[in-house]
């Protein structure tokens, strides 16, 4: 491991492309976050990433839909940087701490609108067996419309491979970032 944590370098150095690149990630304090910091590694992917991370957080979902599937995707992949890093989102949209605890229990049973049931729903079929069941999919499919299923779909999918890509790499949270507790992911 590097003294960072992570089992990968951050990349400090950088040439004026990929100072570019960088540039249009997330940034805090002046610096991108240890994500982007690791995808430098590898500047094509890097810029592919953002591209679509961008389009899905610029989506068709309302924020506060898309900031439940995301945490809820995090917890089920055991993704803390991810989780960690969209809580403060999550509270911003109006999610309570208890809320987002609830999203980090098997059942996340709790006072959710039918549209954010429905979500952690598609989520958890989605994370445990990488499909949608035809039964929730006939009850889901008049609700929304095409683009935001795939939307739907993709936003899991996306967030599955951050909490993977994350883990496995052992990239650390941001300091000034409300990290979830590291036992809570066993």
């Amino acid at each position: 491991m590097t003294a960072t944590g992570s089992r990968i370098p951050l990349v400090r150095d950088h040439d004026s492309e990929l100072a570019e690149i960088l540039a249009k990630t997330v940034v805090r304090n002046g610096e991108p976050i240890n994500l982007f910091l690791i995808l430098a590694h590898h500047p094509e992917l890097l810029k592919r990433w953002n591209a679509l991370g961008r389009a899905l957080l610029a989506g068709e979902l309302p924020r506060r839909l898309r900031e439940i599937v995301i945490l809820r995707t995090a917890w089920q992949v055991g993704g803390s940087y991810p989780f960690s890093e969209h809580i403060r989102n999550a509270a911003a949209e109006g999610l309570s701490s208890d809320q987002i605890a609830v999203l980090t229990r098997r059942t996340a049973a709790g006072t959710w609108s039918d549209a954010e049931r429905d979500l952690i729903e598609i989520t958890d079929e989605l994370c445990a067996g990488n499909d949608i069941a035809d039964a929730t999919w006939s009850r889901i499919s008049g609700q929304w419309t095409d683009k935001e299923l795939v939307e739907i779909v993709i936003l899991v999918g996306y967030y599955r491979l951050v909490g993977m890509f994350t883990r496995a790499l052992r990239i650390p949270v941001e300091e000034d970032v409300e990290s979830w507790p590291t036992d809570e992911w066993s």
